[in-house]
């Protein structure tokens, strides 16, 4: 049933890939084929499914960034393995030692691990398969736990051999994977070692825009997750706001940005509660930096937000009334 949105005039809003996918009534798994015909809706509505509670509780999870061992297949497993039962510790903590949570939101990294200095082969020694045996891991506790949860990584699919991905998946209560979001642009000219200038090496939507319309649909270009808690979108992109406003437009009412840059009050969003971990000014390598770092956790809200933050590390727990159905 579609709901009402905030009534404004979205012309020129939004430019290249982001006005491509402004709004399309359909929803699908941004992995299979979806719609091909993308329509901007004139009556300020957007496709949902209904609210099975008033409230929602989100564990915004600030975890280390602890790169693993890239020398090897056996190395870059194991420190997989470790990052994973970390997450899962954590994970734990936030759902047992606190009210928990229906949304438990990961950064981008908490499985690889991110070096600036990482080669192309590294990087391909890294990745994890979707489904692999790390979301499995964490496909269980989502299950026990009866929550989503929400993680960003480096990723291979045999769809697209010779890429490596960067992939922030959305995985249900049920413990299944319900939707796989492409890293939308990777920014350019911003990276540095010294004075050694180095560029992101993910293949991104933007790079293989053409032939990712043709194997998943425009639509795809700007998924959509409708979940009973509300529309969700994620991003790992920085500096990009009018692609943020444009998932607005498509019908988000929870962004969670697994990075960001820069701060989240230049960037405000109505209609739609952002939150964010693991700003990328500095990667966290050890539990004792993480108090120290700056991955914390902004919320970006309109007005009409009833939005409240909790800190609890080694997670931030947000409570928010659904006003964005209103």
């Amino acid at each position: 049933m579609a709901q009402p949105a905030c009534p404004r005039s979205y012309r020129g809003a939004a430019l290249g890939a982001a006005g491509l996918a402004l709004s399309s009534v359909n929803t699908h798994a941004a992995m299979v084929k979806g719609a091909a015909k993308v329509n901007i809706r004139q009556d300020g509505r957007y496709d949902t499914v209904p609210l099975t509670q008033e409230t929602v509780r989100l564990h915004v999870m600030q975890t280390r960034v602890q790169p693993v061992d890239a020398s090897s297949a056996k190395s870059a497993e194991a420190g997989r393995k470790a990052n994973v039962e970390h997450m899962l510790k954590l994970l734990q903590n936030a759902q047992e030692w606190t009210p928990p949570g229906d949304i438990v939101f990961f950064h981008e990294f908490p499985i690889t691990g991110f070096k600036f200095d990482w080669s192309r082969n590294d990087i391909d020694r890294i990745a994890i398969d979707l489904p692999g045996p790390e979301s499995a891991t964490i496909s269980v506790a989502a299950k026990k736990y009866g929550c989503y949860v929400v993680f960003g990584s480096y990723a291979g699919d045999s769809d697209w051999p010779g890429h490596v991905l960067s992939i922030t998946t959305v995985m249900g209560p049920d413990g299944s994977i319900v939707d796989k979001h492409w890293k939308a642009r990777n920014i350019m000219g911003l990276f540095r070692i010294g004075r050694q200038p180095i560029e992101l090496m993910t293949t991104t939507i933007y790079n293989v825009l053409d032939r990712y319309i043709e194997m998943y649909g425009a639509d795809a270009v700007i998924p959509v997750t409708r979940t009973p808690y509300g529309n969700i979108c994620t991003s790992s992109v920085q500096r990009e706001p009018e692609l943020f406003r444009a998932m607005t437009m498509k019908g988000a009412e929870i962004l969670l940005r697994t990075a960001r840059q820069p701060a989240a009050s230049r960037q405000r969003i109505s209609r739609c509660v952002q939150l964010t971990t693991a700003s990328t000014r500095r990667f966290a390598t050890t539990p004792s930096a993480r108090a120290t770092s700056s991955l914390k956790t902004r919320a970006a809200v309109a007005a009409r937000s009833m939005m409240s933050l909790v800190e609890r590390l080694p997670a931030h727990a947000a409570n928010t009334s659904n006003w964005f159905r209103r």
